[in-house]
């Protein structure tokens, strides 16, 4: 095909990367959550990613924001009134009030879709997970079962791994992104603590921690890993074909000190107050971690399953619709601290959001942003 293009009359030629999509956006057919949402569709991996995108191609989101902006304009116009009309027509008493009850409900929903962990950006994004633990424990192991391949060297010389080494993979229709990172410890090592130091920066930005530890040794791991354990970590005990409490040699087990210290702890952990507090496993003799799976799958169910009520459909997917939303409650809460005296200061505050709502939606001031938009698509679409 492309061959005959150049027999062709002059007046064919190859589309533009998203030239389609971009004359119907230019026409008004659609807005740019719905273009994005088309984008999204095309590079999806998941079936949890297509859902999303699916749901932003079809207008789900350009709705709900939609809503957002003729509220703030339904105060808008309560604030206009007062400044036009307010003395001479004596319909001040209580306006201005009125208009701010709309602002508060208003604020407290845009809130409400900011505080919701990131969900739908992590959803098109993927889910980051770090393998942290200290040498030896079995953290490559577990990427390497989680390839199904051996992305990771593995060897019985603690420190092994001195690089963070990723594979993105679709578990159970959510793309994730597992990183094997370097034993944490205390070295004099250069190189490895160059390792160790990306081990805990890659820690530190993961959506969720799985710490291995060793479960058949004692307890001595850096305090800095104890440290990084959080809301955010299953604590999994590796080598439990090797634990003496597997084995049932010794009612007073290492395997026990390693939990006695853990549950002592200030700390909290995914899992912490359950029967099952840590998961037992033997990657080794593949021991556990089906128990495993089925942890994970369903922590990744509770925070990002679309359910098919469209209302639980999040509506932050992108960076620049969190800046804008978070732009949009700045200036409401300005509003909220205004007195009648300032009326003509609170209009601007409410202009500034109607401006900040169009953005996402490409009412206003797009140019910048569509380039960006467009550079992803195929030719044509």
């Amino acid at each position: 095909m492309l061959q005959l293009l150049p027999t062709l009359s002059p007046a064919f030629r190859i589309a533009e990367p998203g030239e389609f999509t971009r004359l119907a956006f230019e026409a008004g057919k659609m807005d740019l959550t719905e273009v994005e949402g088309i984008r999204d569709l095309v590079e999806a991996d998941t079936e949890v990613q297509r859902r999303l995108a699916a749901r932003q191609a079809g207008g789900h989101m350009r709705k709900v924001y939609d809503e957002l902006r003729s509220s703030v304009i339904e105060a808008m116009s309560l604030v206009e009134a007062l400044i036009d009309f307010g003395e001479d027509e004596g319909i001040s008493e209580g306006v201005f009030d009125q208009a701010k009850g709309k602002v508060s409900t208003l604020l407290g929903l845009i809130k409400k879709h900011l505080d919701d962990g990131r969900r739908g950006e992590i959803i098109r994004s993927g889910f980051q997970i770090a393998i942290i633990g200290p040498p030896n424990a079995g953290k490559s192991s577990l990427l390497n079962w989680f390839a199904q391949r051996d992305a990771a060297i593995v060897t019985a010389t603690p420190g092994t791994t001195r690089d963070v080494v990723e594979v993105s993979l679709d578990f159970h229709g959510f793309a994730v992104t597992i990183a094997d990172t370097a034993g944490i410890r205390e070295t004099l090592d250069e190189i490895e603590a160059i390792g160790v130091e990306r081990a805990r920066q890659r820690a530190s930005q993961a959506d969720l921690k799985i710490l291995v530890l060793d479960g058949s040794d004692v307890m001595t791991e850096d305090q800095s890993l104890l440290d990084s354990i959080d809301s955010s970590t299953i604590i999994v005990l590796n080598k439990a074909d090797l634990s003496p409490a597997t084995k049932s040699t010794s009612p007073a087990s290492t395997e026990l000190d390693v939990e006695s210290r853990l549950l002592s702890s200030d700390k909290d952990w995914i899992g912490k107050s359950s029967s099952s507090p840590f998961l037992h496993m033997s990657v080794t003799e593949r021991t556990g971690l089906d128990e495993f799976t089925s942890n994970l799958k369903s922590l990744l169910l509770e925070r990002f399953k679309l359910s098919d009520d469209m209302e639980d459909t999040p509506l932050v997917t992108h960076a620049r619709h969190r800046r804008h939303l978070e732009e949009c409650v700045g200036f409401l809460e300005s509003f909220l601290t205004m007195e009648p005296d300032d009326i003509v200061l609170a209009a601007e505050e409410l202009r500034y959001t109607t401006l900040a709502l169009g953005r996402i939606t490409g009412a206003v001031d797009v140019e910048e942003v569509l380039g960006e938009i467009f550079r992803g698509f195929c030719i044509g679409k």
